[in-house]
């Protein structure tokens, strides 16, 4: 006895097929569906763009980059006015008491889930209590592939003195209390 069963999917998926398929040029044809591969949410996508909270502020002329040792997510920013109050970090040992007597720094350290993200200081903006700073992110270069290794950056910009007040990050990449555990 012929058991059809057994061949009903190939045939259910024959009658697809050939249902969906059509000559080339015939009349009634609908344009063909095109899929998206399906997106990679293991880290945002943030193009070289600002995400979330307000872009408009003051442009950030001299700023300064270093990665640090991941030790946990980090998220804050300092206004800083004299060289004692730096961290030790060889990229900052030019910024000394002359520098501190007529300008400040801002310092910024920013976790991020891939080492390959750029993080830069976008804009500072002035708010009710202070001021925000304003991040962007940047994709990996050309020659990089995007990983998963989990990255604190430290970030400074030059200002002007007297922006007392409190400092905050208008969008950060990553906080603490979002923190993957």
């Amino acid at each position: 006895m012929y058991d059809w069963r057994k061949h009903w999917i190939p045939i259910c998926l024959a009658v697809c097929l050939l249902a969906g398929c059509a000559a080339p040029g015939e009349e009634g044809l609908e344009n063909p569906i095109t899929v998206s591969p399906v997106e990679d949410t293991s880290r945002p996508d943030f193009g070289d763009q600002v995400i979330g909270g307000d872009t408009a502020g003051d442009p950030v002329e001299v700023q300064g980059k270093e990665r640090l040792t991941y030790e946990g997510v980090e998220s804050a920013v300092r206004y800083v006015t004299s060289a004692d109050q730096l961290p030790d970090c060889e990229a900052l040992e030019t910024y000394d008491d002359a520098y501190f007597e007529t300008h400040a720094l801002i310092l910024v350290t920013q976790s991020v889930t891939s080492g390959s993200v750029d993080v830069s200081i976008k804009a500072i903006q002035k708010t009710e209590t202070g001021y925000g700073v304003v991040l962007s992110y940047g994709e990996p270069g050309k020659d990089q592939v995007g990983t998963t290794d989990m990255a604190t950056w430290l970030l400074w910009a030059e200002v002007e003195k007297g922006l007392e007040g409190t400092w905050e990050i208008v969008n950060p990449a990553l906080t603490p209390e979002g923190a993957l555990s």
